[in-house]
């Protein structure tokens, strides 16, 4: 997060006062209500038929979200297509637009394909096209052993039918503070979960239980009859950025208590990243956000070793995601005192939840193929 989005936020939250953000949000509240009645009118089209939506020739799970910004939902999507390949015992397909790719290939994509490859198992392919209906066209066309789509980041994205439309509301920061775009975070209205099948809520252990309680009376509100699964992201080791994809963890994630650490990433919710670092024990003595999809330089790298430098700690610390930018820079600027560590991370659901939610998508793998 680069500090001009990070003021942007102070702005929509009302965490900055003063006459200058007063006057900013004014403004903002003055465009909002153009930008949610066009989405109102295109759900509106898609509703009635005038916008047609386009049916796969196999079954489309939707993974996508309400509002702007990191949900966790890469973290869902890697652990959704390994469990629909487990329970499919076939091929699948993850449809992604590649929001920001470089040579044909986002960091999302790249970090995926690297999570779920298995030697032993069938393919999880990564689809980047920024048209999912020619994207699951393509893929069918090219893999015709495909047995499912999971489309990423696909809420909106309505040309392309789905048959189960799984939403994320990040627990910390679930509505966008109840604004739609520019004025808050939101894509659409918080009406817009009454076509969704069901509700994730991510990053529950960062918030208070009567704060989960809250956000399940708000969406029960909205549709009471929708299920409700939670989850939180949990760090489960960590590596060294030149053994990113390895196959092994090399330090476990207990070796963080007590150490002193600089943390960066370039991702859509970094504090929530801090945040697993703080609870894992780690004294996260420095930080540098930089924007989402950030592409590292050099100087950047010098930057964060000055900075561990100043804060007498020879350990620095991001994400899988920002590992795979780095690992394009040459393998000299990688090397260094101060450690890069690579934190891992996976989903954890409460209770039985991953399995009630893999039951309640299973009928959706037996749609009928659309023409």
């Amino acid at each position: 997060m680069s500090a001009r989005e990070h003021d942007f936020l102070r702005v929509i939250s009302g965490e900055a006062r003063g006459a200058g953000p007063m006057l900013a949000r004014a403004g903002l509240a003055a465009v909002e209500p153009l930008y949610r009645a066009a989405m109102c009118l295109r759900n509106k089209s898609f509703d009635v038929g005038l916008l047609p939506s386009r049916r796969a020739k196999k079954p489309v799970i939707s993974v996508g979200n309400l509002t702007t910004g990191g949900t966790g939902k890469t973290p869902v999507v890697a652990w959704l297509a390994s469990e629909l390949r487990r329970a499919t015992q076939g091929e699948i397909a993850i449809l992604t637009r590649g929001y920001k790719s470089h040579n044909g290939l986002s960091d999302e994509a790249k970090l995926l394909e690297q999570q779920l490859h298995a030697p032993n198992e069938p393919s999880v392919r990564v689809i980047v096209d920024p048209d999912r209906v020619r994207g699951a066209g393509d893929a069918l066309h090219k893999y015709p052993e495909i047995k499912v789509f999971i489309m990423d980041d696909g809420f909106q994205h309505r040309r392309l039918h789905r048959d189960f439309d799984l939403v994320l509301l990040d627990a910390t920061n679930p509505f966008g503070h109840d604004h739609v775009l520019p004025r808050g975070l939101l894509r659409e209205t918080t009406a817009g979960l009454r076509r969704a099948d069901a509700v994730l809520l991510t990053r529950c252990d960062q918030v208070s239980e009567v704060a989960l309680a809250a956000i399940c009376g708000r969406v029960r509100a909205i549709h009471p009859d929708i299920p409700t699964f939670k989850c939180s992201h949990q760090l489960t080791g960590l590596r060294p950025l030149a053994a990113a994809i390895a196959s092994e963890t090399n330090f476990p994630v207990e070796s963080l208590q007590g150490r002193r650490t600089v943390a960066f990433a370039g991702i859509g919710n970094p504090m929530a990243f801090e945040r697993l670092l703080r609870q894992a024990g780690s004294d996260v003595v420095g930080k540098k956000w930089f924007a989402d999809h950030h592409r590292y330089s050099t100087n950047d790298l010098r930057e964060l070793r000055s900075l561990a430098q100043a804060k007498h700690t020879h350990t620095i610390i991001t994400t899988a995601k920002d590992a795979v930018k780095l690992r394009a820079l040459p393998e000299a600027e990688l090397s260094s005192p101060q450690e890069i560590l690579v934190a891992e991370m996976a989903v954890r659901f409460e209770a039985d939840d991953g399995d009630r939610l893999i039951a309640a998508i299973g009928p959706s793998l037996s749609a009928t193929a659309g023409p």
